[in-house]
C-alpha cells in the first residue's frame, strides 16, 4: 500500500505565519507608542550579536558591563521603531532610567532572545580564546627572532675570535660605513661575510706557504 504524503506545503506554512502577530504595540504614552517586532531574521539577528560582541571587547578583554549596556542597546534598535540619541550618555540613561527595554523584551519572541543571548555569549569566548592564541603566536615569533638574532651574534663573536690577529681594520671600517641605514640583521650579516672571507683567505694563505 502506498503511504499517503502527510508533508505540509509551504503554502501551508506562510498561511501559518500570516494569522501569527508578529509585532506588538506598546504604549507607553499618547506621544509614545512602540513597535515591537516578536522575531527578526537571521541577518538583523547576526547583526545583533555581531554589534554587541564587538562593543565588549577591547583589545582582547572581555568587559562585562559593556556587553550588558550594549545587548540592550541593539535590541531596542533590531526590535524597535525607537530611534536612540547619538549621545552614548544619553543611551545609557534611556536604557537604565526607565522601564521601556523590560516592556520591549517582555513582547519579543522568548525563545529567539534566549538564543541570541547564548549566541553572544558563546561568540564572546571564542573571540577571546581567538585573541588569546593569536598573542601567544606573536610572543612565540618575537622570541624566536631573538633567538635567531642572538645566534648571528654568537656566529659573530666565533668569527671575530677566529679572525681578530688577521683582520685589516681599515678595510672593516670601510664595511662599516658601506651598510650605513640597513637593519641590523643585514649590519650582522655583512660583518658576518667579512670575517668568513678573512678566514678563507688566511686558510688560503696558509696552504700556499706549505
Amino acid at each position: 500500500m502506498n503511504k499517503k504524503n502527510n508533508r505540509l506545503s509551504i503554502n501551508s506554512f506562510e498561511e501559518i505565519y500570516k494569522n501569527e502577530e508578529h509585532v506588538a504595540i506598546l504604549d507607553f504614552s499618547e506621544n509614545f507608542k512602540v513597535e515591537v517586532k516578536k522575531e527578526i531574521s537571521l541577518v538583523e539577528a547576526s547583526k545583533l550579536i555581531n554589534s554587541v560582541v564587538e562593543s565588549c571587547i577591547e583589545d582582547g578583554k572581555y568587559i562585562p558591563i559593556c556587553k550588558r549596556f550594549a545587548f540592550r542597546k541593539y535590541v531596542i534598535e533590531a526590535y524597535t521603531n525607537i530611534a536612540l540619541p547619538e549621545n552614548i550618555n544619553k543611551q545609557y540613561d534611556f536604557v537604565y532610567g526607565t522601564n521601556v527595554f523590560t516592556k520591549i523584551a517582555s513582547a519579543i519572541n522568548p525563545a529567539q532572545l534566549a538564543e541570541i543571548c547564548e549566541s553572544i555569549d558563546e561568540m564572546i569566548k571564542q573571540t577571546v580564546e581567538d585573541v588569546a592564541i593569536q598573542s601567544r603566536s606573536e610572543i612565540k615569533r618575537i622570541a624566536d627572532s631573538y633567538e635567531e638574532l642572538l645566534e648571528k651574534y654568537k656566529l659573530m663573536l666565533t668569527l671575530l675570535d677566529e679572525t681578530l690577529g688577521n683582520t685589516d681594520f681599515v678595510e672593516l671600517a670601510k664595511t662599516i660605513g658601506s651598510i650605513n641605514e640597513i637593519d641590523e640583521d643585514k649590519i650582522l650579516d655583512a660583518l658576518i661575510s667579512k670575517f668568513a672571507i678573512n678566514t678563507k683567505d688566511s686558510e688560503n694563505t696558509e696552504i700556499a706557504e706549505v
